[in-house]
């Protein structure tokens, strides 16, 4: 059984189907996408804590100045108990909110089980690359995590997969 966040190495090829297709120019098994930007969960002040207790804990701070007072104000905390270096701590807050300041941008694969690669052979929380899609708005690519899989079947009784991915390190 393989480990969950494993790299498997698939990449998918986002090309849209042409009218009256139901294959893609690009991989084999994606039949279309989605996108989701959502703002929802994005943190404005991110606290990252050291070791210590009280006054003498170490603890660093980051936050986006242009959205504190503008947005209703949403904070996260990670723990680094075995850092000493206040310089240190201090550059794990700025990477946790620089992560998690972002908005979310949500993919949603829709696959066709019986291509390359298979259903089975990716599961939830391992990583697939994507090769850049031009929607206008968003430009998508590189390493996504798996966060989701349905299987459902369409009006005309053929199975599909939908995958949501999310960039690494969001969820």
């Amino acid at each position: 059984y393989p480990r969950r966040g494993r790299n498997t190495g698939f990449v998918f090829d986002l090309v849209v189907p042409e009218e009256g297709s139901d294959q893609s120019s690009g991989s084999g098994a994606v039949l279309d996408y989605s996108l989701l930007d959502s703002s929802r969960d994005m943190v404005i002040r991110y606290t990252a804590i050291g070791p210590g207790e009280g006054t003498a804990q170490l603890v660093g701070h980051a936050a986006d100045p242009n959205l504190l007072g503008a947005v209703p104000l949403r904070e996260a905390s990670g723990a680094w108990l075995d850092v000493t270096n206040q310089t240190t701590l201090d550059a794990h807050a700025l990477i946790g909110q620089r992560i998690n300041g972002r908005r979310s941008l949500i993919v949603t694969l829709k696959l066709n089980p019986n291509a390359d690669p298979k259903l089975g052979a990716y599961i939830l929380g391992d990583t697939i690359n994507l090769v850049s899609i031009q929607d206008g708005w968003a430009s998508v690519a590189g390493p996504y995590r798996i966060i989701a899989r349905t299987i459902d079947i369409d009006k005309q009784g053929r199975e599909f997969v939908l995958l949501e991915l999310a960039e690494l390190g969001r969820f």
